[in-house]
């Protein structure tokens, strides 16, 4: 069919499509001074052993559209041996100025797994695109029997450059339209800035969403990033889900190691879960925005009809640094702070924090809880300070209080 752009392919009087398999390291590619468009649908769609979608702007003008359908499911799956990944790649290269196109899939299900990924990143002076995934089911994975040098996930990242102009770039949103998400084995969801610029956001809709975290293969947990290493300001998070269960050290995160400011998590949810930590190195199982420089950290505002934090499950929000700590704002029918970590540094609860040494002033807590909340077994709600930094102020409100 003529388009305005060129031609675009009428799927209106196909009935079934076959299927597409991508192995040995096989590859699609429309990079370019600016990309082209890429579509294609299958019923079935597989991109295996090293094997790649490409679409890379090289040089001045924009990238175009990549656009992915799948009558039945769609399985990236990383290298074997544990080198280069099977991966979508939809960038903007080093000393390229062009804006990043936009990359979308379509799917009754998504996997993700042994390092596989799908990014939208840029290290030009461009912006980034955005990353769009609508599905029944998305999985991110690893499995134990297989081993890779990578993280599966979703990548939106601003790339460090040495070009001028490039601070006013923006990195890509990544939007999850879902019924269930399932991230687990150290996959990630994540957007970055490693150099000039902001970061981009995040947003999930879901009805079921399950983070594990497992750190035996890989630096991070299971986990939700949003975060910036230099001067541009971090994304945001926002999540809408029916259920989110967060268990073993997994992570929703907010966080600045540079000049930047911290961005917003905001989780709206009818029932939220935070259980457990880690069992290989007991970090907790958590919702953080901190700061460790001179950035001022992230807010974390929580709405659930239902709240249970557990066995040394965590909101956080801390300053090591001159910035100043995010504030927690949460709104619940009802929460549940119950504690039995597996040490006294995890107990489970809410904590502001600014850390030894640290100058920043700590964030505060407001807690508005329509009927009750109970504090058992040792969890703690605290803001405290241990630097020069005043610690932020804890205000709270609920119709029922137990505490024992």
């Amino acid at each position: 069919i003529p388009t305005i752009d060129g031609f675009a392919l009428d799927y209106d009087t196909i009935d079934r499509f076959g299927d597409l398999r991508f192995t040995q390291a096989a590859s699609i590619e429309v990079s370019g001074e600016g990309s082209g468009n890429l579509h294609f649908q299958g019923g079935t769609i597989a991109v295996l052993e090293a094997s790649a979608i490409i679409s890379n702007v090289l040089e001045a003008d924009a990238g175009g559209e990549v656009r992915v359908r799948g009558a039945e499911s769609i399985d990236i799956i990383g290298n074997q041996t544990g080198e280069f990944p099977s991966a979508f790649f939809n960038q903007g290269e080093l000393g390229s100025t062009g804006n990043v196109g936009n990359l979308s899939i379509e799917i009754e299900r998504l996997q993700l797994d042994n390092g596989a990924f799908i990014s939208n990143s840029i290290a030009g002076t461009g912006d980034g695109g955005d990353l769009t995934i609508t599905a029944n089911d998305v999985s991110l994975m690893d499995e134990p029997s297989r081993s890779s040098r990578y993280s599966a996930g979703l990548f939106a990242e601003l790339l460090d450059t040495d070009e001028r102009g490039s601070a006013d770039r923006m990195a890509g949103t990544i939007n999850l339209t879902v019924e269930t998400l399932r991230v687990s084995d150290g996959s990630l969801i994540a957007t970055g800035v490693f150099g000039p610029g902001n970061g981009g956001l995040i947003r999930i809709q879901a009805q079921d969403i399950k983070l594990i975290g497992d750190t035996s293969r890989n630096i991070l947990p299971s986990s939700i990033i949003a975060s910036t290493f230099a001067d541009g300001n971090a994304g945001t998070i926002d999540i809408q889900a029916d259920t989110l269960r967060a268990v073993e050290g997994s992570l929703i995160s907010n966080s600045t190691f540079g000049q930047g400011n911290g961005g917003s998590i905001t989780l709206q949810a009818n029932e939220i879960d935070l259980i457990g930590i880690n069992p290989i190195n007991e970090t907790p199982s958590s919702i953080v925005a901190s700061t460790r420089s001179s950035g001022n950290g992230g807010t974390i505002d929580v709405q659930a009809g239902r709240l249970r934090v557990a066995e040394g499950g965590q909101i956080f929000t801390g300053t090591s640094g001159q910035g100043a700590g995010g504030s927690i704002t949460i709104q619940a029918n009802e929460i549940e702070w119950v504690g039995g970590g597996r040490s006294d540094d995890n107990p489970s609860g809410i904590f502001t924090a600014t850390r030894a040494g640290a100058d920043g002033n700590g964030g505060s807590i407001d807690l508005q809880v329509d009927t009750r909340l109970q504090i058992i077994t040792g969890a703690q709600i605290s803001a405290s300070t241990e630097g020069t930094g005043n610690a932020g102020d804890i205000r709270l409100q609920a119709n029922e209080l137990e505490v024992k």
